[in-house]
């Protein structure tokens, strides 16, 4: 026979496994809670301002300029060598698109190129092109434009000032991560010494071969505007060109 202790713990131990039964029964079959769950959003890591070292970013992104007037046709834009360094001498209303967008750029510097590339620049350098900028009408609307390869205080950047109705617009290429040491290695691509390899050439309107090419596509770029090609020295190149409202490249050299 059970004694009066042990009968009342089995009397508690009845209830408990009721209540537990009448717990279970309360809970919905396919498991979803009767009150909604209140879960806090999981932070996302912001994109990277650069990408990693030696690494294209996917590029086309665009800042447009103060509207405003964009000044008489006779404002052209030039380039003036100083001490070695590409200055912009830029219309009002393109410096300030420029300054907008990319407050801090600069083209690269001649003495941050290898000799022979400066050497073989020297017959086409002038007022509207050096290895670093290029001037020309790009877009095909009468008004001369810039491309310009350089750096901000944060990063390479491969650009273009092009002209738009009443603005000028901003559109990077390319941006890439600069190296630890910019004394030694400026740019995107170096050489034994250090210095850039890699130079602009502006390209007038004409036919220009692609070696490159679809097999159902006929190798030729009809240039219908100026263009610019970027010759990455004894090891490529790459032309690109203004069609239907964006840049498009094509590869020229390799």
């Amino acid at each position: 026979m059970m004694d009066k202790k042990t009968r009342i713990r089995l009397v508690i131990l009845t209830a408990s496994g009721a209540a537990l039964l009448l717990a279970v029964s309360l809970v919905p079959h396919n498991g979803a809670s009767s009150r909604p769950m209140t879960v806090a959003p999981t932070p996302v890591s912001a994109p990277s301002e650069q990408p990693s070292a030696n690494q294209d970013s996917t590029p086309d992104s665009t800042c447009t300029g103060p509207t405003g007037d964009k000044g008489a046709q006779s404002e052209h834009p030039r380039l003036e060598v100083v001490d070695s360094q590409i200055l912009l001498r830029l219309p009002a209303p393109m410096q300030a698109a420029l300054t907008f967008c990319e407050r801090t750029f600069r083209p690269w510097a001649l003495k941050e190129y290898e000799a022979w590339v400066l050497e073989g620049y020297k017959a086409q350098l002038s007022e509207r092109a050096s290895p670093s900028s290029v001037i020309g009408d790009f877009n095909g609307d009468g008004a001369l434009d810039l491309v310009a390869d350089g750096r901000t205080s944060m990063k390479g950047v491969l650009l273009v000032i092009l002209s738009d109705t009443n603005r000028y617009t901003v559109v990077k290429l390319r941006t890439y991560a600069l190296p630890a040491d910019t004394s030694r290695n400026p740019g995107h691509y170096s050489g034994p010494l250090g210095r850039n390899e890699q130079y602009l050439v502006l390209k007038h309107p004409r036919d220009v071969e692609i070696p490159v090419h679809p097999t159902d596509s006929p190798g030729v770029v009809h240039l219908a505007t100026d263009a610019f090609e970027m010759i990455f020295e004894e090891k490529g190149a790459s032309l690109c060109y203004y069609h239907d409202g964006h840049f498009v490249w094509a590869t020229t050299g390799d």
